[in-house]
């Protein structure tokens, strides 16, 4: 048990400190290996290992593979792998990375996949705990660093950079990281990438390694392949095949592979099921129709003769010496294959080009981003308006019912909700109402901000009783529906509790069984100041919490009630009038003081009377407010709150921090900069969070040039000399969390207004300067 000395031994006075402890059994000091002997056993994990990297009481209690969960250090290495059997170097260098594991110490290493290596990479070897060789120990944090030098299964890993995150981890343990290291270059890469020589046939290939004579060194034959690999020419085209009989016009997409200089076309007329019109090969200019086959209804002029010869090859020869025009003919007796100018290439594919794809005439119309940069460097073309098509028949289905009037719904008969009823009548297979997703996903709740506007209100109604009942009305703007909760008051005899589920309230007077959908409460319709008729009941909206106020003046130009500029433009022209009497009304002095919000409201009430509502005098007030000095953690709850961690943790060195200030102020002003105090407080070893010291040196900052009195720092710090009171302990990040967010959560009070400033962004005075000269 752990106690406190300056509090009584009373029972809730001490703390357990084996609460979370799962085993109980005394730790033992004798291992077993070879022989027996004398151990000082330590605990797995990096924190227990290295404790005095962590100030007293700051030392992580959760275990390692919870406190450094999914928290990985990353080092750039590479080894190098000796070859045989080639002239100019032998050996290459590999670069991979090694990932140290910092919840279980383990250690992976991957090799990154380089395209046309020829060496299998990738993973090299996988999460395992790896031992030193020369010592019988495993590899850990401090054992990897910049420049060091690991041997992993008998290969040799030289580490040269890690990354950000890494870096910053090892120097807040304390172990310096040296700059980033230069690999040594590839042999293999370096001499790939110096320029051909055609006597060694080494070094890249490009347009300047070739000769001028083509018959002197031929390009390699695959270059193209290599060169142009995965590659495509994509364009939208279409083929208009509507003369025929149910034809249509189909949109299609023609793919060209500069790799081989094949073609590729998909019918892409219905999206959810496009097929192939012509698969991957090359297509010719010309098409001349299929080949005669058996069963072929054409009338022939010749005759075809299938003869053997005597080698037996199964020759097939026409004899259509009378008919020389047949197509078959001259194909089938010369037998010359095509030429490569028979196919389409990709100059002769442009925008409005009409190309033959087997008798059909497809016309390119738009192409990719690709094409354009492809075509505009190779052929130096910049015109690339897409070609007008004709619309498809769905299209022009579409555009009619669009032009064409919603046929009138029959009245709602009370069955099912408006959409629901909606959807029967429209189609024979019905579906469930389709939601606005998009206004879902774009207001739904994200982290702390819930997208939820919430007022207070008030009930009106002719019963006494009523009028001490408190609700509050919540607006979700994911689906614009509306929850009413009653807050309960002491001795006010109401239950409380949910008064109006959640749901959406239709506006009074709505009528429910037409055949138009009636309208409900939008976020338009609640302001402070609002009366709403929600069902049965008639409310009054009286105020509305920080977020709500703080979310319509964020977006201004669609609240226009929450738009300073739009209020202060409309009070101009009500006090433009009467506007020499409004400032004298308000001067004392020569002078305009601060009003409070009372005067202030009252002051505008005047002017506009009930053309000016609740809401929009609230927007001004905040608007013109005086600068809120609140602070969100009070003096008292942190010093409070700084000693009861002190005592908790057992920390009384409250002379070794005083010697330490003395020292850093040889001068004895009472002051040290910022740094300097924040150097002190880490140095001692003060078991508080950074949070923490943060704000208590915010707090104490009273000097010139960013100064901290060291003095006040003491006697915060001090509870033997300067005790505050006594508190609970509590969650330190929890605490400060919940005392960051309370003002923001919090409307915040006006109580004062700055009327001189409203007065000036008027700007009448000019006017008036005018009007009497």
């Amino acid at each position: 048990m752990l106690r406190c000395p300056n509090l009584p031994l009373l029972p809730e006075y001490s703390f357990n400190d084996k609460v979370g402890q799962s085993q109980f059994h005394k730790s033992h000091h004798f291992d077993v290996k070879d022989v027996a002997y004398l151990s000082d056993k330590e605990k797995p994990g990096i924190v227990s290992r290295y404790p005095a990297i962590y100030a007293r009481g700051e030392c992580p209690t959760v275990p390692a593979w919870i406190a450094y969960d999914r928290q990985v250090l990353k080092f750039n290495a590479y080894f190098q792998e000796m070859i045989q059997e080639v002239a100019g170097y032998n050996h290459i260098v590999r670069k991979c990375f090694i990932y140290f594991f910092l919840e279980d110490g383990t250690i992976k290493v991957i090799e990154p996949k380089v395209p046309n290596s020829g060496i299998p990479q990738g993973c090299l070897m996988s999460r395992q705990r790896l031992r030193h060789p020369h010592t019988d120990d495993f590899y850990d944090i401090i054992d990897l660093n910049v420049g060091k030098t690991v041997e992993f299964h008998g290969r040799v890993f030289k580490i040269t950079d890690c990354d950000k995150f890494t870096r910053t981890f090892l120097n807040r343990l304390g172990i310096p990281v040296p700059e980033r290291l230069e690999a040594p270059f590839d042999p293999y890469t370096q001499r790939l990438e110096a320029p051909f020589d055609p006597y060694t046939r080494h070094g890249s290939l490009n347009e300047d390694s070739f000769p001028k004579k083509p018959h002197v060194l031929e390009k390699a034959p695959l270059r193209k392949l290599a060169d142009f690999d995965r590659k495509v020419l994509n364009f939208s085209a279409y083929w208009d095949d509507r003369e025929t009989q149910f034809g249509q016009l189909h949109l299609l997409q023609v793919r060209y592979y500069l790799a081989d200089d094949t073609v590729e076309v998909k019918d892409v007329t219905d999206k959810d099921h496009s097929f192939l019109l012509m698969h991957r090969d090359k297509l010719p200019k010309e098409y001349r129709g299929t080949p005669i086959t058996p069963g072929d209804d054409r009338p022939l002029s010749g005759t075809v003769l299938n003869v053997v010869n005597t080698q037996f090859t199964h020759d097939r020869l026409s004899a259509c010496a009378g008919d020389k025009t047949h197509p078959s003919s001259s194909a089938v007796k010369t037998h010359q294959p095509p030429s490569a100018a028979d196919y389409y290439k990709d100059c002769d594919l442009t925008l409005g080009a009409v190309i033959n794809v087997y008798g059909r005439k497809v016309v390119l119309i738009d192409c990719d981003n690709f094409t354009k940069q492809f075509y505009k460097v190779k052929y130096s073309i910049d015109d690339f308006t897409p070609v007008q098509r004709p619309q498809t028949d769905g299209e022009l289905a579409e555009r009619e019912s669009r032009l064409r009037e919603p046929a009138a719904l029959p009245p709602y008969n009370g069955f099912g909700t408006h959409e629901d009823s909606a959807i029967n009548c429209r189609t024979v297979f019905p579906f469930p109402p389709i939601k606005n997703y998009k206004q879902f996903y774009e207001k739904d709740k994200v982290g702390y901000d819930s997208h939820v506007l919430r007022f207070s209100a008030r009930l009106l109604s002719n019963k006494p009783d009523d009028s001490i009942r408190s609700f509050i009305l919540s607006f979700y703007l994911s689906d614009d529906t509306i929850s009413v909760y009653e807050v309960t008051g002491e001795n006010s005899g109401f239950k409380g509790g949910m008064l109006i589920s959640r749901r959406k309230i239709l506006k009074p007077g709505e009528m429910l069984f037409s055949s138009q959908p009636p309208q409900s409460y939008g976020v338009h319709d609640l302001f402070v100041g609002s009366e709403l008729e929600l069902e049965v009941f008639k409310f009054q909206l009286t105020s509305a919490d920080e977020y709500a106020l703080h979310y319509m003046e964020k977006r201004s130009n669609e609240f226009p009630k929450s738009n300073a500029s739009v209020i202060v433009s409309k009070l101009r022209e009500a006090v433009r009038p009467i506007y020499k009497d409004f400032v004298a009304k308000h001067l004392i002095d020569q002078r305009i003081p601060i009003l409070t919000f009372r005067q202030f409201k009252d002051a505008l009430k005047s002017v506009m009377g009930d053309c000016i509502t609740e809401h929009e005098i609230l927007t001004l007030a905040r608007h013109y407010a005086t600068e809120d000095q609140t602070d969100p953690v009070p003096s008292d709850v942190l010093r409070s709150v700084i000693q009861c961690e002190l005592k908790r943790l057992l920390f009384n060195s409250f002379e070794r921090v005083e010697e330490s200030f003395r020292y850093r102020d040889p001068d004895s002003t009472g002051f040290v900069s910022k740094e300097t105090a924040y150097c002190v407080l880490r140095g001692c070893r003060l078991p508080l969070d950074v949070t923490i010291i943060n704000i208590l040196l915010d707090k104490c900052s009273c000097g010139e040039g960013g100064q901290v009195s060291w003095a006040q720092i003491m006697n915060c710090l001090d509870y033997k000399t300067n005790p505050a009171n006594n508190i609970q302990p509590v969650n330190i990040p929890q605490f400060m969390s919940y005392m960051a967010r309370q003002k923001q959560l919090t409307a915040r009070h006006i109580d004062f207004v700055q009327m001189e400033k409203l007065i000036n962004d008027l700007n009448l005075e000019k006017n008036l300067s005018q009007q009497v000269s």
